[in-house]
């Protein structure tokens, strides 16, 4: 099983670890409530080393990804990224990522445990482009910042105003004697930056964790309460609430689609949904009665039929109440609409609702 670069750091710190994945990672290190408080009112970090990264180079990589990518990544400006999903011929996922473009290189970020995968897909399709792939999980530690001051204690910290960047684009900055990618990105609904360091930097960003600045300090967030503000925040996670069977549309990743852009595989299945079609079921969220969480693929029924699934299931502090990602069939979804999760065989009232809203 695979450790973080961090790992003997967290486990001072006093985090508990599980599994996941293949990557051994900290479930938390406080109480979910209390480090959820600190992403929400102040400023939060949590590890994200484990997270896939590839590097793209050669003259050519820009071309190559354009046609393999659902959304247009040859006119980035350099320092900038982009949201995209990487599909099959029938228009269904493979993976979701961030691309960035840093000059003559694309850099990806992905969910973790799809390095591998996605690399070996590149270097199938790649044929005859010149650009070269590189696998590049293992050179980073990835950092990820989230919190209302997030902005001012990086900005403060870093000596650079980080509140002109866009979302998602980054600045590359050097602190002591080595250089950091900072990229502003959405990982909840705070304020989040993830920062890169050089894995051979280990001891001096260990130091830089630990540093205060304009009275601020960033609390240390695990598995679980990153958990809470990702559903919160309605963000769909690869392998958890989409997979090889899911057609972008559904999952609502428009930001992920572009369509004036050129062919990209996948391309035909999602213009024709676009344009002259619609998808059968629809990602949507739904508030559970009660304090029982439901799992995974509990099914969701209405008048005894089933019309859907959960996906994912966590207590919203934001709510005071358990929230699902499901799946329902299309002439469900709209919110307000009730519904009965089936957990451990009883009926729990439910109401759908709108992560737009």
């Amino acid at each position: 099983m695979k450790k973080l670069p961090l790992h003997n750091f967290h486990l001072e710190k006093g985090a508990e670890f599980i599994e996941s994945s293949g990557w051994l990672l900290p479930k938390k290190y406080d109480s979910v409530k209390l480090e959820y408080e600190s992403a929400k009112n102040g400023i939060a970090v949590i590890d994200f080393s484990s997270r896939g990264k590839i590097r793209l180079s050669g003259k050519e990589c820009f071309k190559f990804m354009q046609g393999m990518l659902s959304n247009d990544v040859i006119k980035l400006q350099s320092g900038k990224g982009v949201y995209a999903t990487l599909l099959n011929v029938k228009g269904k996922m493979i993976a979701d990522l961030y691309l960035y473009k840093d000059g003559e290189q694309a850099f990806l970020d992905l969910e973790q445990g799809l390095n591998k995968t996605i690399s070996d897909l590149l270097l199938k399709y790649r044929l005859s482009y010149k650009a070269k792939i590189e696998d590049v999980t293992d050179k980073f530690i990835q950092l990820c910042y989230i919190g209302p001051k997030s902005t001012q204690y990086l900005s403060e910290l870093l000596n650079e105003d980080l509140s002109k960047l866009g979302d998602p684009s980054f600045i590359k900055k050097n602190v002591d004697d080595f250089e950091v990618f900072i990229v502003k990105v959405k990982r909840s609904s705070q304020q989040g930056f993830d920062l890169y360091f050089p894995i051979d930097c280990q001891e001096s960003v260990e130091k830089f964790l630990i540093k205060e600045s304009g009275g601020l300090k960033p609390k240390f967030i695990g598995l679980d309460t990153y958990e809470v503000l990702r559903v919160e925040a309605g963000i769909a996670k690869y392998g958890v609430d989409m997979n090889d069977s899911t057609i972008p549309i559904e999952a609502g990743l428009w930001d992920a689609l572009n369509f004036e852009k050129g062919c990209y595989i996948g391309q035909e299945v999602i213009a024709r949904i676009k344009w002259r079609g619609r998808v059968n079921r629809h990602l949507v969220g739904i508030e559970l009665e009660g304090e029982t969480t439901a799992d995974p693929q509990d099914k969701i029924l209405i008048d005894e039929k089933e019309i859907g699934f959960v996906t994912s299931s966590v207590y919203s502090y934001k709510s005071n109440k358990i929230i699902c990602m499901a799946y329902l069939r299309r002439e469900f979804k709209d919110p307000g609409t009730g519904v009965k999760v089936l957990v451990d065989n009883q009926k729990i009232d439910g109401k759908v609702f709108n992560y737009n809203n």
